[in-house]
């Protein structure tokens, strides 16, 4: 087995705890200005 291999089944298992600073954005959001609409992080 690679190295490559390795990386991507930590990756897999165990989130990035940065992804943690993204929580903030998930829910409905509406858009104005030059482009209007509603965009959705889940």
């Amino acid at each position: 087995m690679s190295d490559n291999d390795e990386i991507g089944k930590l990756s897999a298992t165990q989130p990035n705890t940065n992804l943690k600073t993204l929580d903030k954005l998930v829910g409905t959001w509406t858009v104005s200005g030059g482009a209007e609409g509603t965009v959705i992080y889940e």
